[in-house]
């Protein structure tokens, strides 16, 4: 079991997951240790995350990191660009090798970023791939998200992705006071997005997903294009032509609605419009100060661990190898024959 989840924000990529394997012994019995981590960054713009079974995954990925090494030349980016079937072909050939018999169910996580070429503009993707086939769905509009792993069942889990999303069909139970004006007009960072989903997440309690949390952010500096001064006066002016922000706290956590009332723009034009068209006048002098330096740097993965109060981490294992041995020595157990182990 586990809860993966990544999202394209407005201003990069995030992708968040859980520690917690669920081991089934012959008998039925079922224990949950949280000792794994299911989300690496395997190449310099790529992070890929599993769910399934732990052996074959962290295999799988483990093996895909040294082809990428030789596969791409030093400096090139991780791309899919036509080669998608190439990567699922490869996957496939992955997989088989190491799964034996069994066939267990693996669904991977892909998150990257890339320029097209002759562009300086940062493209945002989050695929997802499932066994044996390793059929692909993903890259849809910026804030929807996909997940993989047992914690698609929860649904409180997924009352936050569909709040996250600002589909106002979709949101129900507690999140349904956030929004007394338009939800579309929300507009989600991903620092804001992850602290949020992680928040909620760590609230439940649901088995086989932990209440701690990797993530991995990659962030384009669009707060870089203009100094804080100068943000301060794009902000005050915006205020001024009706755009409303709307701070709330909701279970520990800051959220911020905007919305343009047309009724304030409109009787500000009419009640001073000398005014206004000099508002207008400093918005054209900002746009030419623009930092574009900072749009087109390239981002970088960041990592962060997010470690609840309320659980006990016996270990991080960050490979098979590793967690093979770590179940042997505390559990006494060989992962695949006395037990099964799915994440």
């Amino acid at each position: 079991m586990s809860w993966i989840t990544s999202a394209k924000c407005f201003n990069g990529l995030v992708c968040i997951g859980d520690v917690q394997a669920t081991i089934t012994y012959p008998n039925g019995k079922i224990e949950y240790i949280n000792c794994i981590k299911k989300i690496y960054n395997i190449y310099d713009n790529l992070v890929v995350g599993f769910a399934g079974d732990i052996k074959v995954a962290l295999l799988m990925i483990e093996k895909l990191e040294e082809l990428l090494a030789e596969w791409l030349d030093k400096d090139t980016l991780f791309d899919l660009d036509g080669q998608v079937y190439e990567l699922k072909e490869n996957l496939k050939f992955l997989y088989n090798e190491f799964c034996g018999n069994l066939k267990p169910k693996v669904e991977l996580i892909f998150c990257w970023y890339a320029q097209d070429e002759g562009e300086y503009e940062w493209n945002l993707y989050n695929w997802k791939f499932v066994s044996p086939n390793f059929s692909n769905s993903g890259d849809g509009k910026i804030q929807s998200p996909i997940q993989i792993g047992s914690g698609n069942n929860n649904i409180n889990y997924q009352n936050s992705l569909e709040f996250l999303t600002g589909e106002d069909i979709k949101r129900r139970g507690k999140f349904k006071n956030l929004f007394n004006t338009n939800p579309e007009m929300i507009i989600w960072t991903v620092t804001k997005y992850k602290n949020f989903l992680i928040n909620q997440a760590q609230q439940e309690n649901f088995n086989g997903v932990s209440k701690s949390f990797y993530s991995y952010e990659a962030i384009i500096n669009y707060d870089k294009l203009y100094s804080p001064e100068e943000n301060h006066i794009i902000k005050t002016i915006s205020k001024n032509f009706g755009l409303e922000f709307q701070p709330k706290i909701f279970e520990g956590d800051l959220i911020h609605s905007t919305e343009l009332s047309t009724d304030k723009f409109k009787k500000m034009l009419k009640k001073d419009p000398i005014y206004a068209i000099k508002s207008l006048e400093k918005i054209e002098q900002m746009i030419k100060k623009v930092n574009l330096v900072a749009f087109y740097e390239k981002p970088n993965f960041k990592e962060e661990f997010h470690l609840s109060k309320n659980e006990e981490i016996d270990k991080i294992c960050t490979s098979w190898d590793e967690f093979n041995s770590f179940m042997k020595k505390k559990y006494n157990l060989v992962i695949g024959t006395s037990a099964f182990a799915t994440a």
